[in-house]
């Protein structure tokens, strides 16, 4: 390959890496039949009322809102463009992810070929074309990306890390002599920061890359301190979104006194070293490690980590191997934001945080298999990279599996961890719950609250399942321990609220919505129930005030529509209550009960063929609705068709 003067290497490297990009879109075409999972597909795409709707008031709220404890408007606007064209179909959200994640396959290749031709390569333009299909091959199949491409709500690694690998591309080309890239690479940099804040580390990799292929950085602290005046503004960026990063995750911390100094320290330290584990042998790869407390510093574990990161750390200051020095920094620093020493929720570690990170192994291991080819033959390589894209193949096919539905996904969580991961229990319980398989789900849920019983979800979610029940004592109960266990749970004041609500007790239901609302002040669904509770005690004033806040907050929910008609209708504001109603079923067009509703009020109007249509839509809807029968038959018998009325009351 070296030896063909008349082929072009770029064109090659460029032809590799789309083959492989190409076998990792099939290897993720499986997933498209996936579905949504209760780990924040909810919030971020189902229950997120932010993406349904894109106009100017969108655009502003996109970069004013926090989703989920993070700040990433780019990666919220993609989720906005997907839900324009697919609703909430999850086959068009799996395909985003996969075509982002085939296109950051094909830049990695790009990028391994160019730091290859750089390192001095180009002598050897074969070995560099190698290293650029291995790099690709290892990234794009590795089994450990799969949480990052199949988890919808993980979309924010596969944009950022695209936005980052084309910054990273076009610094290279402002360092090989065109100055225009480098504002170029800024950009693609603060679109990187925009979809997920662990792209901070790129100024600092930047750095890296001068001193190794690059060799821009000069000796010295001098030299050190010049490259980093040139990426002054990248560092301005990474800052500034760091600072937004520390205030809207402020509430995700965990506290040392929860989980102690000697776990966190341990995770920390064993985080490194576990991700290389991880990536030489990518079995049991889990979508929740949990954090373990009373973690010792004498644990075997932790001290083979200790020495391990030691002796290779040490390894790459004493070889005069600058490529293993370049590697093993930049493993290093674009890790450290995820490593542990701040941390955030109750995981000890997370595949999806090696997307990034993992870049370098992965070229590390390329050039490592561009050398091999030179001493050992293309034909011993052209076996082992054969052996090892089948195994990738098929470890990230049945890795993918996991991620099928949320059943599925914490089925696999506790084979792996029986009896060992809170988190897993309560939304496998949940899981049962949406199946109705209440049995399950109460011992899912009695499992949790027994691994830790001052865990606050699983006794809202267990007071869920008896409140389906009908056994309210035990729900209310459930729902008030929850509460005392977590004052800022605004899911359990609004379960508990309901609650109250169907005994008839308004008074304390419409304090727990006010409990509620003061938590969470934009929250749709919240105002809508207090809405009606309001409607139930007579007081319509009040009422279509928390619909109309309602709507304001979410303008695509139909609920406050509907809720909103009923009172107009109710008022004998007929005009106005076919509005609301009309608008509802644009919003939901399988809405029935707005179907109904609309009938009565044109009935009432004397429009009895658009009743009689409406009464049909919603017997259609929803064959066990009496009242659509009993008012189309009333219906009938004004219009003179008493054949047709009295069917309809028979039925």
């Amino acid at each position: 390959m070296a030896s063909s003067s008349g082929s072009n290497p770029q064109k090659i490297a460029v032809i590799v890496s789309l083959l492989i990009a190409s076998v990792t879109f099939l290897a993720y075409l499986p997933s498209l039949r996936w579905g949504f999972v209760s780990l924040d597909d909810l919030g971020y795409v189902t229950g997120n009322p932010l993406i349904r709707s894109i106009d100017l008031r969108f655009f502003g709220r996109v970069f004013t809102t926090v989703v989920l404890n993070n700040w990433h408007p780019l990666t919220i606007i993609s989720y906005a463009l997907d839900y324009t064209l697919w609703g909430l179909n999850p086959f068009g959200y799996h395909l985003t992810n996969i075509i982002f994640h085939t296109a950051n396959t094909f830049l990695a290749g790009t990028l391994a070929f160019r730091l290859a031709s750089l390192s001095g390569q180009k002598e050897d333009a074969g070995g560099a074309i190698i290293t650029g299909m291995v790099t690709a091959l290892v990234f794009g199949l590795h089994p450990l990306h799969v949480e990052s491409v199949a988890w919808v709500a993980e979309r924010k690694d596969v944009v950022s890390c695209f936005f980052f690998l084309l910054s990273v591309l076009s610094y290279i080309r402002y360092a090989g002599g065109r100055p225009n890239f480098y504002f170029i690479s800024l950009g693609f940099f603060a679109l990187s920061l925009l979809s997920k804040a662990m792209a901070v580390t790129l100024p600092v990799v930047l750095i890296i890359l001068d001193y190794y292929p690059l060799r821009r950085l000069r000796p010295g602290w001098t030299g050190a301190l010049k490259s980093a005046f040139e990426k002054a503004p990248y560092f301005i960026l990474s800052i500034a979104l760091s600072v937004v990063t520390l205030l809207a995750q402020r509430g995700a911390y965990v506290d040392l006194e929860k989980y102690g100094f000697p776990a966190r320290l341990a995770s920390a330290l064993e985080a490194y070293i576990f991700y290389l584990y991880k990536m030489l042998l990518p079995f049991g790869l889990a979508p929740y490690y949990q954090i373990q407390t009373g973690a010792a510093f004498f644990d075997p574990a932790l001290l083979a980590s200790v020495a391990l990161f030691l002796s290779i750390t040490a390894f790459c200051l004493l070889t005069d191997k600058k490529v293993f020095k370049a590697a093993w920094l930049y493993y290093l620093i674009t890790l450290f934001p995820v490593i542990g020493l701040i941390q955030v929720g109750g995981q000890a570690a997370a595949d999806r945080y090696t997307y990034i990170p993992g870049i370098a192994p992965s070229i590390l291991l390329g050039a490592g298999a561009g050398v091999l080819s030179k001493r050992a033959g293309k034909k011993p390589l052209s076996a082992i990279m054969a052996v090892l894209a089948l195994a990738l193949v098929v470890l990230t096919i049945r890795q993918e599996a996991i991620w099928k539905d949320t059943l599925t996904l914490w089925n696999h969580e506790i084979r792996l961890f029986p009896g060992r991961v809170k988190i897993a229990y309560n939304s496998r319980g949940g899981a049962y719950r949406e199946l109705h398989d209440y049995r399950r789900a109460l011992e899912d849920f009695n499992t949790a609250i027994s691994l830790d019983p001052g865990y606050a979800m699983p006794y809202n979610n267990r007071g869920l399942v008896y409140r389906d029940a009908g056994d309210y004592a035990r729900a209310l109960s459930d729902f008030s321990t929850s509460i005392s266990l977590d004052p800022r749970n605004a899911v359990a004041f609004i379960n508990r609220a309901d609650t109250y609500k169907d005994l008839r007790d308004y008074q304390k239901a419409l304090a727990d919505y006010d409990a509620a609302i003061s938590i969470d002040p934009g929250n749709s669904f919240f105002y809508n129930q207090r809405g009606l509770a309001y409607s139930y005690i007579g007081d319509y004033a009040r009422a279509i005030e928390d619909y109309n806040a309602a709507i304001n907050a979410d303008r695509r929910n139909p609920l406050p529509y509907n809720g909103r008609g009923i009172l107009h209708a109710a008022l004998k504001e007929y005009g106005p209550a076919i509005k609301d109603f009309s608008d509802a079923i644009s919003l939901e067009p399988d809405f029935s009960v707005a179907y109904r509703n609309r009938g009565s009020s044109n009935m009432e109007l004397g429009n009895f063929g658009p009743a009689i249509d409406d009464f049909t839509r919603a017997s259609m809807l929803d064959p066990s609705d009496a009242n659509a029968l009993l008012y189309r038959g009333m219906a009938f018998l004004n219009t003179g068709g008493y054949d047709r009325a009295i069917e309809d009351f028979k039925k």
